[in-house]
């Protein structure tokens, strides 16, 4: 009996023993919560890990965080404060002590104005990862091994390095970050070894990488320089490397601008065209596996070099193949391949003027896959000044459908013959939280259709003769917060302008709906600032849904944060406010020169004037003579241009008008054409001289001419006189008529010509 007493205590004491641990694990797995703007370092630490309680500074966390903890920063705050971690973490996977962005809120920024370094870093095993950090003495100053700073864009530290690792025993990682315009070294080094850098750009500092004594073991690649100046009066000490204390390049850095989107204004994500993108490593097993912002990377084809991943992926449905990495270089072919592989964040980009129809969706041409985030949609658009992508449902139930996929935004597509909806918004009596704007759906059976999915917003669409309906929804009552905003519902069919099924609640406002056979509404009720008139189209027989010069639909809008631009990338507003529908109107500009001379004999004469755009560029000018059809034949130029009638024009007197259309697809307004008029003349005018009032003997050389001329088409403006037939050395003088003349010194008969 002892000794099976014996037994069971040592099993009760293992128990304890692993109940411990256990407990401990739990313990030191917690995640903490920062807000500057409404937390209190007053809470507890439990309280600390809800949302709903955060602390209000960094530094509360970094003096309560041990390894395996991790705190997420509220973004979109400036934090003016110097952060010290307190403790360390350990080698143990899952073990880091981790600070990083809240997802979904933005990047935090830590700026101390100058004065005071941002993360001090005397511990190891800490991650900093996902910050604006900018005007500190030192960004980051790190001292310790196991370390990772990953994903932040370290900018103006005011009198040392952005980054400065120090007293390295271990490796110590710096990977995609973007370091600009430190007053010293960009990533530097001071004893120690194992430095590891990669992906970052470093831009703008007096060293790109560097160390303060020589023979450092500085892991470095796949990293991108550009104007890094050196220390004034060493040119021999080097720039992007700091080649004094043997730092050289590595064989996959770049050294090129990187072609930040807006770096005077503080945006240094990429342009497309950037030589960072799919140039940087995979480090996946190192766990980087988003960018500052949260999107995943890598996004189209490899990794990007620094803190920002490009969103882009590309289609082109002309030139490119699904079995590309839908970069701008090598895109898609299909906008559903697009759709297959994009995830939050991401932009499908779409080349404009090619009509979209091959699918192997189901339920239509493009059927989405992926669902953004709160802070990062999936937003699917035109390609930059590429025109507007057509999309032929032809054959199909709808254009696109979104398939249960939430916060996903479509804009700036033409959508036509679906079935069924043009875009189909489609969930489980849940909140979809899309974003349509800025299409024109027609000729499908809904134009927009709203199907059992919540809280979507329908802006700036133009909705044109669709056979039931131009918006409408099924669902019930469950089914709320749907907002029509700056729409155009126009000759729409069975249900009508804006329809939706019993006990949706529905807000109109802003909207023109007219003209719909089966009624302006169905169950909502127009808003206070809807109106109902013709919009004035410039062309619906060619799909042309721009808006004329006198319009009513001109601003007539509010406005949104949503739709900052309209269909083809104009910015919203051009005028006072908004206007509704798709096309946000602005003028195209022609002048005219008058002919000269006018009357003119020549049959094909030459015309000039200039043209000018507030957006895009001249991409064409035509004209039409005599109220006949538009055409560019014979014209040269475009913002200055001429223009040679091809075709003899008979004598009489004809107008002509110019338009110029710019590369947004924008036409001169017809109350805004250069017009003129002018006369073909090639016939001289019909006339009759007399000498003297028809005198036939003078005993006086001096005489007076007496003048009559008439022109069917002009007055009669010049005359000359001349004995000669040929009219030797005579001039053109004003017409009038009676004229002296002075005949030639011999007697005998004279003979006087006139032309007029």
């Amino acid at each position: 009996m002892a000794r099976k007493k014996i037994y069971i205590r040592v099993a009760l004491l293992l128990l304890f023993v692993l109940s411990l641990l256990y407990s401990f694990e739990s313990v030191s797995a917690a995640t903490y919560y920062v807000a500057g703007d409404v937390g209190s370092d007053a809470y507890s630490s439990a309280q600390a890990q809800s949302t709903a309680t955060p602390w209000q500074t960094i530094q509360k966390a970094a003096n309560t965080m041990v390894a395996g903890d991790t705190v997420n920063v509220k973004g979109g705050i400036t934090y003016a404060e110097g952060v010290t971690p307190a403790n360390s973490g350990n080698a143990t996977p899952g073990n880091l002590i981790t600070y990083q962005s809240w997802a979904g809120t933005g990047t935090p920024i830590v700026d101390r104005g100058g004065v005071g370094g941002c993360f001090t870093v005397f511990k190891n095993f800490i991650q900093v990862s996902g910050f604006e950090i900018d005007h500190c003495t030192i960004g980051i100053m790190a001292f310790g091994t196991g370390n990772y700073f990953v994903n932040n864009l370290v900018h103006h530290s005011s009198s040392g390095s952005g980054l400065y690792i120090r007293n390295t025993s271990g490796n110590s990682y710096v990977y995609n970050n973007t370091v600009v315009d430190n007053v010293g070294t960009g990533i530097n080094a001071w004893s120690g070894t194992g430095l590891v850098v990669r992906n970052n750009i470093i831009v703008g500092n007096t060293f790109g990488i560097g160390s303060d004594i020589g023979g450092l073991l500085i892991d470095h690649d796949y990293n991108l320089f550009y104007d890094n100046s050196g220390l004034s009066g060493h040119p021999e000490w080097g720039t992007d490397y700091m080649e004094i204390n043997g730092i050289f390049a590595a064989p996959h850095d770049i050294h090129a601008d990187p072609l930040f989107v807006d770096a005077a204004n503080g945006d240094f994500s990429l342009q497309p065209n950037s030589p960072a993108i799919n140039m940087g490593v995979d480090l996946t097993s190192s766990g980087v596996t988003t960018d500052i912002r949260g999107r995943a990377r890598p996004n189209a084809g490899a990794y990007d070099i620094g803190a920002y991943e490009d969103p882009n992926l590309y289609v082109d449905g002309s030139a490119g193949l699904d079995t590309n990495n839908g970069s701008l270089t090598a895109p898609f072919l299909t906008i559903q391949k697009g759709a297959d592989v994009a995830t939050a964040g991401d932009n499908v980009n779409v080349r404009g003027g090619i009509t979209y129809s091959a699918t192997t969706c189901s339920n239509g041409v493009i059927c989405l896959v992926n669902s953004g985030t709160a802070s990062n949609y999936i937003t699917y658009q035109p390609w930059a000044e590429t025109g507007i992508p057509i999309i032929d449902a032809t054959g199909k139930a709808n254009g696109f459908d979104t398939n249960t996929k939430m916060r996903v935004a479509i804009s700036g597509f033409n959508i036509k013959n679906a079935s069924f909806g043009g875009i189909r918004i489609y969930n489980t009596r849940t909140s979809g939280y899309v974003i349509a704007r800025n299409n024109i759906c027609e000729s499908n059976g809904v134009g927009i259709y709203n199907y059992y999915s919540k809280d979507n917003k329908i802006y700036n669409n133009v909705l044109y003769n669709n056979a039931m309906a131009g918006f409408h929804s099924d669902g019930g009552a469950s089914i709320t917060g749907l907002e029509l905003r700056n729409n155009i519902a126009v000759n729409n069919g069975f249900f009508g302008g804006l329809s939706v099924s019993s006990g949706i609640t529905a807000t109109s406002d802003y909207n023109n709906v007219w003209n719909n056979s089966g009624g302006n509404y169905s169950q909502i009720t127009p808003g206070t600032h809807d109106i109902s008139v013709d919009p004035l189209f410039v062309e619906v027989s060619s799909s042309d849904f721009h808006i004329s010069s006198s319009s009513p639909v001109i601003n007539s809008g509010a406005t949104f944060s949503e739709v900052p631009t309209d269909i083809v990338g104009v910015a919203r507003p051009q005028g006072v406010a908004y206007d509704i529908g798709a096309y946000e109107y602005y003028d195209v500009s022609v002048s005219l020169t008058a002919l000269s001379p006018d009357p003119t004999a020549d049959t094909t004469p030459t015309f000039t004037g200039t043209s000018s755009t507030p957006h895009g560029s001249i991409s064409s000018v035509s004209y039409s003579v005599d109220e006949g059809a538009w055409t560019s034949t014979g014209v040269t130029g475009t913002t200055s241009y001429s223009i040679t009638l091809p075709s003899a024009l008979a004598e009489g007197v004809h107008t002509i008008k110019v338009r110029a259309t710019d590369s947004n697809g924008y036409t001169t307004d017809s109350t805004l054409f250069g017009t003129g008029s002018f006369t073909v003349d090639t016939s001289g005018p019909v006339g009759s001289i007399s000498v003297n009032a028809g005198a036939i003997v003078t005993a006086d050389r001096d005489v007076i001419l007496t003048l009559s001329a008439t022109d069917a088409l002009s007055s009669v403006t010049h005359v000359m006189f001349s004995e000669s037939a040929t009219f030797v050395v005579a001039s053109w003088e004003a017409y009038a008529t009676s004229k002296a003349f002075t005949l030639s010194s011999s007697n005998g008969t004279k003979t006087v010509y006139a032309k007029y």
